[in-house]
């Protein structure tokens, strides 16, 4: 998606998807990254997540590597900002933007922890707006996640579109809305097929 067709009110997350384990040296030695997150593109939950340094490129291939035996693998920089501020998730059902909720770091096997719902102020909005301009509607839910760069620029890490955490028993009013939409859909289909 090109930020700037949309005005540049946030930036993409670097991300590159090395194909051998001396691309991914590359990538950390040609973006100078002193810490990065190795994962796979297509996961959920931090599943086969980890952060490493520089210093520790060798175990990050290997770690590359086994993703890859069935998946592909990314390689991100890893944002300090997500330390004190974590990511933010603006969560949207059926074409409205609910409730956002803020997820701590979690790695492989770690504890997740995420704050209770909120609704976002503009710029978070407009962010989150500008990055469902690239989704097709209609759409019944989606979940933009961002992290702020370190010049204070909200940039989108996810776009969410299959089987998100919605974080629905942070804000029950969501998922009574999500029933609603799905009971509209199903009855909808039911009249058509008639």
């Amino acid at each position: 998606m090109a930020m700037a067709d949309t005005g540049q009110i946030m930036g993409e997350m670097p991300t590159d998807t090395p194909s051998s384990a001396s691309d991914l040296c590359d990538v950390v030695r040609e973006t100078g990254w002193e810490r990065f997150v190795v994962k796979p593109t297509i996961s959920a939950g931090s599943f086969m997540t980890k952060r490493f340094t520089s210093d520790q490129v060798r175990e990050a291939t290997e770690f590359a590597a086994e993703i890859s035996i069935g998946r592909e693998a990314m390689v991100q920089p890893y944002m300090a900002s997500v330390e004190t501020g974590g990511e933010v998730s603006l969560i949207h059902i059926d074409g409205e933007l609910t409730h956002c909720i803020v997820k701590e770091p979690r790695f492989s096997d770690g504890f997740e922890s995420v704050s209770a719902a909120f609704q976002p102020d503009a710029s978070l909005a407009a962010a989150a707006a500008t990055a469902m301009k690239a989704v097709p509607e209609p759409w019944l839910y989606a979940r933009v996640d961002l992290m702020r760069a370190e010049d204070g620029q909200w940039l989108l890490s996810e776009l969410e579109l299959i089987e998100p955490s919605l974080f629905f028993l942070q804000h029950p009013p969501a998922l009574e809305r999500f029933i609603a939409a799905l009971m509209r859909l199903v009855q909808s289909g039911q009249r058509s097929s008639a």
